[in-house]
């Protein structure tokens, strides 16, 4: 963002781009691969271990931003 701010309005797709590019490699996939999965673990463990509304509800909004998140990645692949 500091980038952005920095550079001519004209110039801010073009940083954008390269943004972009660069979040594009097998490092960042595996990465967010391993974040996906600890959060998967993180929502779905007070639903199995839990009877407290607080951590079914934890558990609920974790699961559910993570459906929501996935739902703007196909958006935006489709795009």
């Amino acid at each position: 963002w500091r980038q952005i701010m920095a550079v001519d309005p004209e110039f801010v797709p073009v940083v954008l781009r390269e943004a972009a590019g660069s979040l594009q490699t097998d490092v960042a996939a595996a990465r967010a691969a391993v974040l996906i999965l600890f959060l998967v673990i993180v929502g779905v463990m007070p639903l199995v271990y839990s009877r407290q509304l607080a951590w079914w509800a934890f558990g609920g909004a974790v699961l559910s931003t993570l459906v929501v998140d996935g739902l703007f990645f196909f958006s935006a692949s489709l795009a």
